[in-house]
């Protein structure tokens, strides 16, 4: 809230939000609210924090200036993500059980719509540019676009398994989508004459594992990717040891090299990542 400079925190297990002064990081109050809080939004246009409750099917509106309570709205079941659109002073909350994003009038807090949208919506963000609102469908593997002014779906993108995030980029007009089961990124590109959709291409996940760590007289990497390129590094940041090859499975010798613990720069493709190693 930077017209107070507070930072609200929801506590999913204790059914409160905490209020955290911006300037002493202390904590000011802490306001009661639904069941298991999901998520927060701020409007800046009012000044109020909208919490969505997801086991008690509401959001609770605060006060930004008193931290009061000042309404209680019913929305569908298990409301999981919240979004503001500022054009027309409207909050949007996804509501994972029951399939659909509610629109809330930010002035009188009322639910002025109910939106049909795909299977366990999760995630929601709002394209200021277009007025557009995004929400990515967990079980439907999809992304529904609405029209902020007219709150109708102008179409469904197909993205990748289980979109779970999003980003927007302003400068771009594109908006990022994280799919949680094919560890894939979307990216949506909106033109004015429509959606455009497309996807990064060939996204792997990485993973790595070290063994022995730690170590003695030598170590493995299991990569998932072959790995090109290993550096060894000590502590103070010297380079102790470099390796070049290509194999998913390489065995590194630690002949003259002392226990302690290291840094290893491991490349495969086009990228880098870092293990400790524990030589002993």
């Amino acid at each position: 809230n930077s017209t107070n400079n507070k930072v609200y925190c929801a506590n999913y297990y204790t059914n409160n939000v905490t209020v955290i002064d911006g300037a002493t990081n202390q904590v000011i109050t802490t306001i009661s609210v639904g069941g298991y809080p999901y998520a927060l939004v701020w409007n800046s246009t009012n000044n109020k924090v909208y919490c969505a409750n997801s086991r008690s099917a509401n959001v609770t509106v605060i006060d930004g200036e008193t931290n009061q309570v000042i309404a209680t709205i019913t929305v569908g079941i298990e409301p999981r993500a919240l979004v503001w659109n500022s054009t027309n002073n409207k909050v949007y909350c996804a509501n994972y059980g029951s399939d659909n994003v509610s629109v809330i009038d930010g002035a009188t807090n009322q639910v002025i719509a109910t939106i049909p949208v795909g299977d366990y919506p999760r995630a929601l963000v709002w394209n200021s540019t277009n007025n557009k609102v995004y929400c990515a469908n967990y079980y439907s593997d999809n992304v529904s676009v609405i029209d902020g002014a007219t709150n109708q779906v102008i179409t469904t993108i197909q993205v990748g398994d289980e979109p779970l995030a999003f980003a927007w980029n302003s400068i771009e007009n594109r908006t990022y989508v994280a799919n949680f089961g094919s560890s894939t990124i979307s990216v949506i590109r909106d033109v004015m004459s429509g959606i455009e959709e497309y996807f990064i291409p060939d996204v792997k996940p990485f993973t790595s594992e070290i063994y022995p760590n730690p170590a003695n007289s030598f170590f493995v990497i299991r990569s998932s990717l072959p790995v090109k390129e290993i550096e060894i590094f000590d502590v103070s940041g010297k380079l102790i040891k470099e390796i070049t090859f290509s194999s998913k499975e390489p065995k590194i010798s630690l002949k003259g090299i002392k226990t302690g613990i290291y840094l290893l720069k491991i490349k495969v493709e086009n990228k880098e990542f870092t293990e400790k190693l524990i030589i002993r």
